[in-house]
């Protein structure tokens, strides 16, 4: 998989996290960040997209990269708010 390609895959995972996100938590973001995203996200597809070379088993591999990677991102960021939780929690224990 070339660099160019790898930056559309990734510019594709950004807004699937915030959709697994918003489905399995019901966060939402706020104007700001959401037009942050998507000016970040609309200049490097405009930067790569016209370099990139796609076959059929890339298409492939890159679409099972966007959904894994999206969601271990919303996994591990759902588990690390459980840590903390229960670390302050332990903390109050102790203290």
């Amino acid at each position: 998989m070339n660099h160019r390609f790898y930056q559309l895959s990734k510019v594709i995972t950004s807004p699937m996290i915030v959709l697994l996100t918003r489905v399995r938590t019901g966060a939402r973001l706020s104007r700001a960040r959401m037009l942050c995203l998507a000016c970040v996200n609309v200049g490097v597809a405009l930067a790569t997209v016209t370099d990139v070379d796609v076959g059929l088993r890339g298409i492939a591999v890159a679409a099972l990269n966007i959904v894994v990677a999206a969601y271990a991102k919303v996994d591990y960021g759902a588990l690390c708010k459980v840590g903390f939780r229960n670390d302050m929690a332990q903390k109050d224990l102790v203290a």
